[in-house]
């Protein structure tokens, strides 16, 4: 007589699942930072509620930061005497009058 022995159902694999990455989220806060160059410029710096956060003039080797949550608007003289970085991203422009972003960029004002 010959005794069969059922066989255990085969285990389920488990496999590890790897975590999605998380992207850091976007800042709320701007960092603007104005190093004047050249002759330097005239320069008003302006939050989303349109108060002055800054007004006057930068001169040569001369920096301004301005911190604050949300959008900056900025106005210039002469935008080619700046040096402007924002949250770390470094920008040049020809516009005089910009936008600065929570997420490092500039923008036209609309």
């Amino acid at each position: 007589v010959t005794t069969v022995v059922p066989k255990a159902p085969p285990k389920p694999t488990v496999r590890p699942t790897r975590p999605k990455p998380v992207k850091p989220p976007v800042p709320i806060t701007t960092k603007l930072t104005l190093t004047a160059k050249g002759n330097g410029s005239y320069v008003t710096v302006r939050d989303k509620k349109n108060k002055r956060l800054f007004q006057g003039l930068l001169g040569p080797g001369s920096s301004q930061i301005v911190t604050t949550t949300g959008d900056l608007r900025v106005s210039v003289g002469i935008p080619a005497n700046l040096a402007i970085t924002v949250n770390g991203h470094a920008h040049t422009t020809k516009l005089y009058r910009f936008i600065a972003h929570p997420n490092g960029t500039l923008t036209k004002p609309k």
